[in-house]
């Protein structure tokens, strides 16, 4: 449903409730939480929130799963401008051209294309290189087979319209993510020129594909 059909339903179900008698006990500071009422989402409540233990879904919070940190023979790699820090057990990609010497790389230099947005405390999920039409990246591996992870998405805004393909097949088409929101996709490839093919964005495109990070496992 659109906000507006939420909202309505959400009034319909509360505006016959009888109203609670809230007692104020400082003038700025209604339940004395140390936060003051024009930053306090639950104003008579010193709880920070009211959605107590909801979480993102797994695929959708921008951090791997466990058995992608695990898995012994996984290539992992980190998108992102030049000052993301390192992050242990993971290759970092700054967008530069392909190299033959460091086995990956772009067909088009992205290295301007990146964003850091200092929002949260991991950078595999603050921080991305991104395209508005189409780009391609190349891994070195052997011939055979293999599972590819993907995260897109962004810390700060909502990004509408990404898409991402592997080996020419498509893995995502036109996912919009919220804001702080993500989206992480798996699937299955063979590759048979020694060059793993990961696209993201459209020839096409108009809108903003923003890809974190991918981890492929051999199979």
């Amino acid at each position: 449903m659109t906000r507006g059909e939420f909202a309505s339903l959400w009034w319909r179900s509360v505006m016959v409730r009888p109203l609670k008698p809230w007692v104020r006990l400082s003038p700025g500071d209604a339940d004395q939480d140390g936060r003051p009422d024009e930053l306090d989402a639950l104003l008579f409540d010193p709880a920070e929130h009211s959605w107590f233990g909801w979480q993102l879904p797994a695929n959708e919070n921008g951090l791997p799963a466990a058995e992608l940190l695990e898995s012994a023979n996984a290539i992992r790699v980190k998108f992102g401008g030049p000052t993301v820090a390192a992050v242990e057990g993971w290759r970092l990609d700054r967008g530069e051209l392909w190299d033959a010497d460091r086995g990956c790389g772009w067909r088009r230099d992205l290295s301007t294309q990146h964003r850091q947005r200092n929002l949260l405390p991991e950078p595999l999920r603050d921080s991305f290189l991104f395209t508005r039409t189409h780009d391609v990246w190349e891994l070195a591996v052997p011939a055979g087979n293999y599972r590819v992870t993907v995260c897109v998405g962004d810390s700060g805004h909502e990004q509408v319209g990404q898409n991402v393909a592997v080996e020419g097949e498509p893995l995502m088409r036109n996912v919009t993510t919220p804001a702080g929101g993500f989206l992480e996709s798996s699937c299955d490839v063979q590759v048979d020129d020694e060059r793993l093919t990961l696209e993201i964005g459209l020839p096409e495109g108009a809108t903003n594909t923003c890809i974190n990070w991918v981890v492929i496992e051999p199979r």
